[in-house]
């Protein structure tokens, strides 16, 4: 038997009331199993794309929808909690149903009878499979891998970050058939985030540096032209609508994604913002491969190099990323670095 498609968009299109077209022609098909990066400058309609899969926004043209069966999770950006619950009664909602076998079962164990002896087995068959017996380990092993609040903490006085912890850890343990995440790792420390890679999957953690890689070199490159067509822009003489054109073929070009002409002034930072992006990411990079050459690959579990990072760390606000490469022997600020690292990682 042929597999099953879990998901299945055709021709959708999503317009704004104000006119404005988020998403045109997305056709979209995927197997269970399947783990795909969304990606895109602000205002390009991520979000409203993971709204429309988790049937939240019905407002659009063309199809979208799960197939028969498939139970779908999403956390949006500012997820909403039960403000009347603590934060472990907020994450308990994701167990209830498995808590109410469990609260059976011992109803039935204290007053076992014939009667119900069929229920009885039927639900420690239940219990064995899904491993029940140690459901409140597994809350507490995920509440303390995302780092969450106390359980009796007020979810009212949970910062938004911390609320986006709870509703992180509350959708993992619902266990979703199809996981929709919309910036999963905002507020998360590095462990929390390495948790939540084995835990999605990531099993060597390679296919997640991969969609890292690939991520930040459509930035890099999206910022790399905006730089270029800024640059251009604010040394035009004459029609501003002229540099329509330009902006579209640059920025497309770049990123393989067609971008609308209409945007060739409302998407241009003040101060050549972009520049400052690059720079920062010309410094990753450099650092990075200064780590490397000290501590190996993996250097970020060296605690020597910790500390060498919080040195330089304490110092980025008195010298230029040009001069604490200097004062390193880092080599010069460049685009080398970063070359040489997504080459590194994608093989090439």
């Amino acid at each position: 038997m042929a597999a099953q498609y879990m998901f299945t968009m055709k021709d959708l299109r999503k317009v704004t009331p104000q006119g404005k077209e988020l998403l045109k022609g997305i056709w979209l098909s995927f197997y269970p199993g399947a783990k795909i990066g969304v990606l895109g400058s602000n205002g390009a309609g991520k979000s409203t794309l993971l709204r429309i899969m988790a049937g939240e926004d019905k407002n659009f043209a063309g199809e979208a929808f799960a197939a028969q069966g498939v139970k779908v999770g999403f956390l949006p950006q500012e997820p909403v909690l039960d403000p009347t619950k603590n934060v472990r009664e907020n994450v308990e909602i994701a167990v209830a149903a498995k808590r109410k076998i469990l609260t059976r079962y011992d109803e039935l164990a204290a007053n076992y009878a014939d009667e119900t002896a069929d229920e009885f087995s039927r639900l420690q068959d239940l219990i064995d499979a899904q491993d029940l017996w140690n459901l409140d380990t597994h809350l507490d092993m995920a509440m303390d891998a995302l780092r969450l609040p106390p359980g009796d903490a007020e979810v009212a006085k949970l910062s938004g970050g911390e609320k986006r912890r709870v509703a992180l850890c509350r959708l993992l343990l619902d266990a979703p058939d199809l996981l929709l995440l919309d910036e999963p790792t905002n507020h998360l420390d590095a462990e929390s985030v390495a948790w939540l890679e084995r835990h999605l999957g990531f099993a060597d953690c390679d296919d997640f540096l991969r969609f890292a890689t690939v991520s930040d070199l459509f930035y890099l490159r999206r910022y790399a032209a905006k730089l270029s067509y800024e640059t251009e822009l604010h040394r035009c003489s004459g029609s501003l609508d002229a540099m329509a054109t330009t902006y579209r073929e640059r920025v497309s070009e770049a990123i393989m994604i067609d971008v609308p002409a209409e945007n060739y002034l409302t998407d241009v930072d003040a101060g050549f913002y972009a520049a400052s992006y690059l720079r920062a990411w010309m410094l990753e990079g450099a650092l990075r491969m200064m780590l490397q050459d000290r501590h190996g690959w993996e250097w970020f579990a060296v605690p020597e190099a910790g500390a060498w990072v919080k040195r330089l760390w304490s110092l980025g606000q008195t010298f230029t990323a040009e001069q604490l490469l200097l004062k390193n022997e880092g080599g010069i600020l460049g685009t080398d670095q970063i070359r040489h690292h997504i080459e590194r990682v994608l093989g090439r």
